[in-house]
């Protein structure tokens, strides 16, 4: 068959249609760079040069699009001839004005990155985008987007802080190949979409930072793909569903600060999902205590891997579960709950937790204790931010407390939380320091060694043998000799 005469002419050898018929590629290309005030762009080489006619060298310019700031062609052929323009990546590029219609003509485009330019974008003819796979319009001036299902191809859509209001178009759901979708920090109203849960390849599903209400429904566990899911920052209420342990290949799970009352009921124990890393509850009002099979069948408390769990600002009572010492290295925040029960010792002694807070602070880097306050994390993070004494005509009842209330306490001495457990038992040999005559203990002196133990740090003492152990003599103390 013959090759055939297009009305004009098309910018390569080997063209199978006539598809730009009227406008060059390179016309369509400084369409765009025009109307977006393309002399003004952080970056434009190829497109200036082409708009005056010569490169910078004075050689006339010859429109090879491939050339361009930001455009990238596909390859045909044996001698990776360049072909049509498959990609154009623009973010962050200073471009100001409206995306001119003719964009559409370039119908091989698999990928478009206009992100974060002062840009409008009319979304009305995307179907001629037939291969389109990715689409980022985050921080744009783009807010209508009730056509983007007719972009079946898409496997990533970024439409991040536009301000774009109301509910979630019901042609998103019509995405099924999506991966990533990201309308996070925009005005979304309405309640959480059940219809979502039908676009099961997906991996990150970021939603945060909008309005978007009722409860997170039992469906999600068909998003068995999930890798991240961020729902920060809604106004969404009601109990964590059980289905969310059945996502077991969430690594980061959000669903802090959401508008009073928030989420409530009790934590989940969030046992099935062994490769979470990054867990975000607080600003809730979740009640109860910490499950004793918290994250108990984590991968990563068997790693050296680090992970990250935010439960401050709920309503959580009891103690931080014993299980958690499995874990080397963690970032837990607590602060602002009811949490009365003592800190665990093998806890305290995790020297890489909250950033090595913990190893240079022991139990107060994890949460002050009752009577005290820390006005920022409710716990020790530097010799300057230290857990402090309530005001005699105040109090604090429970641990990790970043404020002290008007309370009663008629002995204007702070509330003392129990000791901690210690570190060991005392041996045979430790106990047979006291020759067996068990001399009449010194009440003072007890209590100035245990000021020396806790202004010193003991819990890091080499040797700490006895100290501050209830019911063991202050002669069978490791280092310390009594006289007769």
């Amino acid at each position: 068959q013959a090759c055939i005469n297009c009305e004009s002419n098309t910018d390569y050898y080997g063209q199978t249609t006539c598809e730009f018929e009227g406008l060059t590629t390179a016309d369509i290309l400084q369409l765009l760079y025009t109307s977006t005030g393309g002399p003004n762009w952080m970056v434009n080489d190829g497109w200036s040069e082409y708009a005056s006619g010569v490169t910078s060298d004075g050689v006339t310019n010859t429109g090879d699009v491939c050339t361009w700031y930001g455009v990238q062609c596909e390859t045909v052929g044996y001698n990776d001839v360049s072909g049509s323009v498959v990609k154009i990546v623009l973010k962050k590029n200073n471009l100001i004005g409206s995306i001119p219609p003719e964009l559409y003509q370039l119908s091989s485009l698999r990928h478009v990155d206009l992100a974060s330019n002062g840009i409008n974008f009319k979304l009305d003819d995307i179907a001629q985008w037939k291969d389109l796979t990715f689409l980022s319009l985050s921080h744009t001036m783009v807010r209508d987007y009730s056509t983007i299902g007719n972009a079946k191809a898409l496997t990533v859509l970024e439409l991040e802080g536009n301000n774009i209001a109301g509910r979630i178009p019901d042609g998103i759901f019509d995405l099924v190949n999506l991966v990533k979708l990201d309308l996070s920090e925009n005005k979304l109203t309405g309640y959480f979409p059940n219809q979502i849960t039908a676009l099961s390849k997906m991996q990150l599903l970021y939603l945060d930072g909008n309005a978007i209400s009722g409860s997170i429904p039992n469906s999600i566990k068909k998003l068995s793909n999930l890798v991240t899911l961020n729902l920060s920052g809604n106004a969404l209420t009601g109990h964590l569903p059980f289905e969310l342990e059945k996502l077991t290949k969430i690594r980061t799970l959000s669903l802090a600060k959401q508008e009073a009352p928030g989420l409530v009921g009790s934590l989940l124990s969030f046992s099935g999902n062994t490769d979470l890393i990054y867990l975000e509850l607080n600003g809730n009002s979740l009640t109860g205590s910490i499950p004793d099979s918290f994250l108990e069948l984590s991968t990563i408390g068997a790693s050296d891997g680090a992970i990250t769990v935010m439960l401050h600002d709920n309503l959580l009572t009891g103690t931080i579960p014993e299980n958690l010492a499995t874990f080397q290295n963690m970032d837990i925040e607590l602060r602002d709950n009811l949490i009365t029960g003592r800190i665990p010792q093998d806890i305290c002694m995790k020297l890489e937790w909250n950033h090595g807070n913990v190893g240079d602070y022991a139990c107060k880097g994890i949460l002050c204790s009752p009577g005290t306050f820390n006005p920022d994390l409710g716990r020790q993070s530097s010799p300057v931010s230290k857990c402090q004494n309530c005001p005699n005509d105040k109090v604090s009842f429970y641990y990790g407390a970043t404020s002290c209330v008007e309370g009663s306490n008629p002995t204007k001495q702070p509330i003392q939380a129990p000791r901690e457990p210690p570190t060991r038992a005392p041996t045979k040999k430790e106990n047979a320091n006291t020759g067996n005559k068990n001399p009449r203990e010194n009440l003072e002196e007890r209590a100035i060694l245990i000021e020396l133990y806790d202004m010193c740090n003991g819990l890091k003492w080499y040797r700490q043998g006895n100290w501050n152990v209830e019911g063991a003599h202050i002669c069978t103390w490791d280092g310390i000799y009594c006289g007769a």
